[in-house]
């Protein structure tokens, strides 16, 4: 009997696959690898000669503000990375030390904005909450009379939201009932459209209803306006939403549905 040595050799690696898959080394997850102290050294180096030269700039050339000095700070530092680590890794490693700091900063700054931010709304209001701010509104407010609350905003988005869930539950239930269960002729195309408003801005859904019901059947403020706005934007999230969840239901529960009548 002659066999082949290329498909006994490909045997021999298939059947070695599921052993290696399967060893208790390659289930155990990776630790994360913290930065090591030389990459670390050579930031601090940097961002140390990046101060230096955004100050020597800032004396020379009578910088007022403080953007700047940090815009260019942030771009020697960048530069002086690339020069460290070029000289001793080459370029590669340049670009990804690169890549790296620009990540890690910018994710860096982006929280810190975001912490300044919340933390100055509660350093700022948390003297202003009482049960006034709650149950007072904007009537008798001016720029001569302070004080007023909230009431107005949280009857209106209790309504409005009210309205749009009332209007918009029923249509993306049913519409989700036709889609997943009927399955007629004009499922593809409703499906497109489904996916289509999924993408829709909130700004085209207001503006749309502006021009349609403002400008054409209603003149002045309206919060029923308000409420259609929100059932373009509500639409296709329920619908899918619902879709998704009937997708779910097994086959001898609708069997058993039928059977009920």
């Amino acid at each position: 009997m002659i066999t082949d040595p290329t498909t006994e050799g490909q045997y021999a690696r298939t059947e070695q696959l599921p052993t290696l898959a399967s060893s208790p080394e390659s289930d155990k997850p990776r630790p994360f690898s913290k930065l090591p102290e030389e990459v670390l050294r050579e930031v601090a180096v940097a961002a140390a000669a990046g101060l230096a030269v955004a100050l020597v700039l800032r004396t020379v050339l009578h910088w007022q503000g403080m953007m700047s000095t940090a815009v260019v700070w942030y771009l020697a530092a960048l530069a002086f990375i690339i020069v460290l680590v070029r000289s001793s890794r080459g370029g590669l490693a340049a670009t990804d030390r690169v890549m790296t700091t620009v990540i890690w900063s910018v994710g860096a700054i982006a929280c810190g904005l975001l912490a300044w931010l919340l933390g100055f709304v509660v350093v700022n209001g948390i003297g202003k909450i009482s049960w006034s701010f709650f149950v007072d509104d904007l009537g008798n407010t001016s720029a001569l009379n302070e004080g007023g609350g909230m009431r107005h905003a949280l009857i209106g988005t209790v309504e409005q939201v009210g309205i749009a869930t009332t209007i918009s539950v029923p249509i993306s239930v049913m519409t989700a009932v036709y889609l997943n269960e009927v399955k007629g002729r004009l499922a593809p195309v409703i499906r497109f459209i489904v996916d289509a408003m999924s993408g829709l801005p909130s700004v085209v859904a207001g503006l749309l209803i502006y021009s349609v019901w403002i400008l054409t059947f209603h003149q002045g403020f309206s919060g029923f306006a308000c409420s259609l706005a929100l059932v373009v934007l509500m639409l296709p999230t329920v619908t899918r939403t619902s879709e998704e969840i009937l997708r779910t239901v097994p086959g001898h529960y609708r069997e058993a549905a039928l059977a009920l009548g």
